[in-house]
């Protein structure tokens, strides 16, 4: 037949505390279908007689126990099956706290954890009906509730107490133990047994077998979708590139999670944090999904991959198993930088210079700063410091490439230059390409090409590198286009007629007006006129005409910097004067302006050429010099406009060159004689003599040439070692000398290339070392080696050689440099709670100084004596004036330096007093470097262990510990006359713990009892000795007390009277607690008195019931007492108070109260008390006798 089914589910206490609707699945009850013949009714299982199930009741009742006298459980009529509709379940759910829930109402299962096998529950459930088959009863059951809730059986659950009455359609309880989980198929198996009302006791029998009802068991299963949860940590796949940068950032990351490897059923969505982190709730469920980023965070590339799990019930399934590494964007940009002529448009070529001016070897300073910055307020450059600094130079076309960064290129002749000519490493991508990290990039000109200006106050160039979008490349970053204007100088002349007087006469010459001059390109490339028009070689730029002084010169700014020819118009040359021929000129600063003065006649043109002494080549610099004629008389030219005056003095150009505007008159010899030396140069000491031969036919295109040697200046770096703790001298420290950068002379010759070693010195016993003569430039300087007992200074010191002026030929720069010493710290610390101990003596050896061969003992200490095999320590085995020795501080230190590398061998000689030497040796080596494993410094941890004495203050007649007592311990020593002397250690009270006394050095000590605590007699002195041991020794020091025992007794025949009610008062009326002084017998019943008696700590007071025989007390102080009777005992009187004084003293003192029976002449009244606590123990034995006293009865154990 069709089975019952009901969902229900008992939610009790989960949410808020009360009793709630929970969500259930259906509960399947086992399904059988069978015919109503197949299902006897409910009866016993097989063991259960026929006879016993035909005397059973037919009528149906509720399932209840048997009685004592046997009535039995109700059972259905044999052979009917009866079918109970919801309503009756209904009640009985309802009845039980349990809400059903049917159709709409029922809801998925929820999400759960996994239980552990053996993980138990209880709840309730409904026992429908039951049947029988082969002699065997089963039941279905419905209705779980808690845990079991939905429960269906995975078996037909049958009865576990054979013989018994089988219980139907009733409520019963059950319990049941987790025995099988299926995580993936979704459920949870049980071992359930149930127990219905009534239930057997398994034992009680009656004719028909067990009384009562049969327990049903069996094994259930409850859906559950378990859970588990999935955790993602993001990182970056190139930490070089995204490093401290806000650009990028881990949080933001979006990713679906599917459940399917399409990524079509997306089941829900999460985003990283800060950390690059999400984790779920461990609320998802178990199976399989693929997880793929839908949004990457800030800066980074989209990455493409999906990615698998599993997520497994209880735990948490990490994607990708460990992290998930995005793609930093990066820029790829073509090129840096691109420089142009600011006057000269591009061809199809790219970028041109003018004539002879170069666009190559510009100099650029590139920052790269971490974040995005202003690209017009740029105050944050000079507070923010680039994450990395390049220093670049273009190529002739102008460009800095970005991919090509670290190659090279080639100017006109061939020579190759690095693009890259100092700075720090390039970002590249995993692919190795030099790229650019999202940030802001800063571009300055630092050193102009040839022939072209640095612009005024300088100009940076500041580009963003913005990221967007899912690929891993942007192109965002714009590089400059950095115009730059071309030097431009002027050519002026003066034509003069040969009349006389001639040069040098002092007279003025004749000149000649309206004579033009033509000044022709003579580049390769073109110039740019001030027009704005181009003049190609060849062409003429511009045209000049002698004014009527004879004057003739070119616009401000006319002609670019390169080669000209200037050319005399011979059409304009007035009749009978000679035509001056072509002669070369050169614009090589800006402002430059060349002055000539040509004339009809005879006389020699003089270039002047400034040259390195060295090498012979001319220096790159401006010298300025005069001419002096054979008696050194200063020889003076004239220059004619714009008005009349005459020049001494003249100038190179940064070629190195000058011409003199006017001929020299020949057959004579003159000097030339420096004034001003080029920078970085030494000014010559002497004039130069040179002779004009007037015959040799010079002239202005070739003209005679003297040069001027000048030697440059060096210097010598000086170096000074000092120790860096006690600041002298340090030597033998060898240091290398390298370029910092290319060091160069102003004639161009590279002397060492960047990083080129240039010189090794080593300090001498002042500490200093110096340098031979080194060029000027910078320097790096490195210590290679350092000296012995010292750490290598690993931090390069950079220095410059700067120039020191024209008259000093060697200069020196200083660098004063300090080295650390190697340091060992040796740390001794007590064992247990680390704390420092002084005074511990250690030795230590190199260990290549131990020798084979048995040596004498250098330790005395037991610790260090030969080992039982007979061989010799390490120590034992170092001459002893191979060995040094130290002693800990009071922070348990002891500080060696200086030691050279090497291994070294430590070891504790001496331990100091109370403290036991530690037998280790320990190791420890000194690198070539001075490192130790790496560090500055090394420690080396000893631990001593020290003797420990615990002293115990106890009650000599029970043992306890005793508290407040005051003690003293002394130190037994002899005087030299050997007289015992007595040294106070240590002073203290005694507390219920034993008192701690660490590191006594051993010996004879004496334990002074200054003041025992109350009740208690002073012991007399305990003489001990502290062995040499780290075990703990025991000291105990025990005092006597005052032992009182009270007896309560019938006054008539002097028997012990139990169930007296007694207290003891002092003389202020106040109740001793007898809890702390009663030790005999080991059980006294104590009383809690009424309100109208107050104790000594003014809390309740107490008192107790007189017993069969004597109650001893213990420890009571030395005072006068009373004994009050509270209560006499049944059919007795009260007794009157009994004073009584506890002497200091060891002895038992016995204190017999005698009551009276019931009946006699007399009994006690208050007027009989001690007048010191009458009134007291008056309103006591009232409340008393009234039976108003409020008590409750303890038990105390003695």
């Amino acid at each position: 037949m069709e089975r019952h089914r009901a969902c229900i589910e008992a939610r009790s206490g989960r949410e808020g505390g009360s009793t709630g609707i929970a969500r259930c699945g259906l509960s399947l009850i086992a399904k059988r279908t069978r015919s109503a013949a197949e299902h006897p009714g409910a009866q016993g299982c097989t063991r259960t007689s026929q006879a016993a199930r035909n005397t059973r009741p037919k009528a149906r009742t509720s399932a209840r126990p048997h009685t004592a006298h046997g009535a039995k459980p109700a059972h259905r009529p044999c052979g009917k099956t009866r079918r109970r509709c919801a309503a009756p379940l209904l009640v009985v759910l309802l009845a039980a706290g349990i809400a059903p829930i049917v159709g709409s109402q029922m809801q998925e299962a929820h999400a759960a954890s996994a239980p552990a096998l053996g993980t138990k529950t209880s709840g309730i459930c409904y026992i429908e009906n039951s049947w029988r088959t082969n002699g065997q009863t089963y039941f279905n059951v419905s209705g779980f509730s808690g845990e079991l809730s939905g429960a269906w059986a995975v078996s037909p659950l049958e009865c576990l107490n054979h013989t018994a009455a089988a219980p139907t359609y009733t409520s019963a309880s059950y319990e049941a133990a987790v025995s099988a989980v299926d995580v993936r198929a979704g459920w949870v198996e049980y071992s359930v047994r149930i127990t219905p009302p009534g239930v057997t006791d398994g034992v009680s029998k009656n004719e028909h077998g067990l009384i009562g009802y049969q327990r049903v068991g069996g094994t259930v299963r409850v859906s559950r979708s378990f859970a588990g949860g999935i955790e993602l940590v993001k990182t970056s796949n190139d930490e070089q590139l995204s490093g401290n940068n806000p650009c990028y950032s881990l949080a933001g990351a979006s990713y679906g999670v599917y459940g399917d490897a399409a990524c079509s059923d997306r089941r829900f969505t999460m985003s990283t944090d800060g950390a690059g982190r999400w984790k779920t709730a461990l609320d998802v469920p178990v199976g399989t999904y693929w997880i793929k980023e839908a949004t990457p965070p800030a800066g980074y590339a989209l990455d493409g991959t999906t990615y698998r799990v599993v997520v497994d019930a209880d735990r948490y399934v990490r994607v990708n198993a460990s992290t998930v590494a995005d793609e930093p964007q990066v820029d790829t940009a073509d090129i840096l930088l691109e420089k142009r002529d600011a006057e000269l448009e591009p061809d199809a070529d790219g970028a041109r210079p003018q004539a002879g001016a170069s666009l190559a070897r510009a100099r650029y300073e590139i920052g790269f700063y971490a974040g995005l910055h202003s690209t017009t307020d740029l105050s944050w450059i000079e507070s923010t410091k680039p994450q990395r600094t390049w220093i670049m130079q273009t190529d002739e076309r102008g460009t800095i490439p970005l991919a090509g960064a670290d190659g090279t290129f080639a100017d006109s002749e061939g020579r190759e230059y690095p693009y890259k000519v100092a700075g720090d490493d390039f970002y590249r991508n995993a692919r190795g390409r030099i790229v650019l990290p999202l940030g802001t990039v800063t571009v300055r000109e630092t050193t102009a090409p040839e022939g072209y200006l640095l612009p005024e106050g300088g100009r940076v160039h500041v580009r963003q590198v913005t990221g967007g979008g899912p690929s891993e490349t942007v192109r965002t970053y714009v590089a400059p286009v950095d115009p730059e204007q071309v030097a431009r100088g002027d050519v002026a002349l003066t034509k003069i007629a040969s009349a006389e007087p001639s040069q040098g006469d002092g007279g003025i010459k004749d000149t000649l007006v309206g004579v033009d001059f033509q000044i022709v390109n003579d580049n390769d490339g073109a110039v740019v006129r001030t027009d704005g028009t181009l003049a190609t070689r060849g062409e003429v730029v511009t045209t000049i005409t002698t004014d009527d002084r004879g004057y003739a010169s070119t616009a401000e700014g006319a002609l670019p910097f390169g080669s000209y020819i200037v050319r005399e118009v011979a059409s304009t040359v007035p009749a009978g004067y000679a035509t001056v021929e072509d002669f070369g000129i050169t614009v090589t600063d800006n402002g430059q302006e060349l002055y000539y003065v040509l004339e009809d006649g005879t006389g020699t043109p003089l270039r002047v050429v400034k040259v390195d002494a060295e090498t012979g080549k001319a220096i790159a610099g401006q010298m300025t010099f005069r001419i002096l004629d054979e008696h050194g008389q200063v020889v003076s030219f004239t220059r004619h406009y714009p008005a009349l005056s005459h020049l001494t003095a003249f100038t190179t150009d940064t070629r190195g060159t000058c011409m003199l505007p006017e001929k020299l008159n020949g057959g004579k010899t003159y000097f030339l004689q420096e004034i001003a030396a080029p920078e970085g140069y030494v000014l010559g000491p002497d004039p130069i003599p040179f002779t004009v031969d007037g015959s040799a036919g010079w002239t202005w295109a070739d003209p005679l040439t003297v040069t001027m040697p000048d030697m440059p200046q060096k210097g010598r770096i000086v170096v000074s070692k000092t120790d860096a703790e006690r600041g002298g001298p340090v030597a033998h420290c060898i240091y290398e000398v390298r370029a910092a950068s290319d060091i160069v002379t102003g004639d161009g010759t590279v002397h060492a290339v960047a990083g080129e070693p240039v010189a090794c010195i080593e300090t001498g016993a002042d500490g200093a070392a110096q340098t031979d003569e080194l060029y000027l430039g910078s320097y790096v300087v490195a210590e290679t080696q350092q000296a012995d007992g010292y750490l290598l200074d690993a931090e390069p010191h950079p220095v410059t050689l700067n120039y020191a002026g024209q008259s000093v030929a060697v200069t020196t720069a200083a660098l004063d440099v300090t080295d650390a010493s190697t340091r060992i710290e040796v740390n001794k610390a007590r064992a247990g709670d680390g704390a420092p101990v002084e005074g511990a003596r250690f030795a230590w050896w190199n260990v290549a100084d131990e020798r084979e061969e048995n040596a004498p003992d250098l330790i005395d200490d037991s610790e260090h004596a030969e080992n039982p095999d007979g061989a010799l320590s390490p120590l034992d085995r170092v001459d002893e004036d191979r060995v040094s020795s130290g002693t800990t501080d009071a922070d348990g230190r002891l500080i060696v330096c200086r030691l050279p590398p090497g291994t070294y061998g430590f070891a504790e000689v001496e331990a100091p007093p109370g403290y036991l030497a530690d037998g280790s040796v320990q190791y420890i080596t000194i690198g070539k470097d001075g490192l130790i494993d790496g560090e500055a410094a090394g420690i080396l941890r000893f631990e001593n262990d020290c003797t420990k004495v615990l002293v115990s203050k106890t009650a000599a007649t029970t043992g306890q510990p005793l508290e407040g007592a005051t003690l003293e311990l002394y130190a037994l020593t002899e005087g030299e006359d050997g007289e015992p002397l007595r040294a106070l250690v240590e002073r203290w009270t005694s507390e219920s713990e034993p008192h701690a006394i660490e590191a006594l050095p051993p010996g004879d000590y004496a334990l002074h009892e200054e003041q025992a605590p109350d009740g208690y007699l002073p012991a007399e002195d305990l003489v001990f000795a502290v062995e040499a041991t780290t075990e703990e020794q025991h000291v105990e020091l025990e005092d006597d007390c005052t032992k009182t025992d009270i007896v309560k007794v019938d006054a008539a025949t002097g028997d012990p009277l139990p169930g007296a009610v007694l207290a003891l008062v002092d003389a202020k009326g106040a109740c001793i607690d007898p809890r702390n002084h009663l030790t005999s017998p080991a059980e006294v019943e104590v009383h809690e008195l009424g309100p109208d008696w107050t104790s000594q700590d003014g809390g309740k007071a107490i008192g107790w019931v007189s017993e069969d025989g004597p109650v001893r007390f213990e420890g009571l102080a030395e005072s006068e007492l009373h004994l009050v009777e509270i209560e006499a005992p049944t059919g007795y009187l009260g007794a009157e108070a009994v004073a009584f004084t506890v002497e200091p003293t060891g002895t038992a003192h016995t204190v017999t109260m005698a009551d009276k029976a019931e009946g006699s002449l007399y009994g006690r009244t208050g007027a009989e008390l001690p007048p010191s606590f009458a009134a007291a123990a008056f309103i006591a034995l009232a409340t008393a006798c009234a039976g108003a006293a409020a008590w409750r009865r303890l038990r105390f154990a003695g």
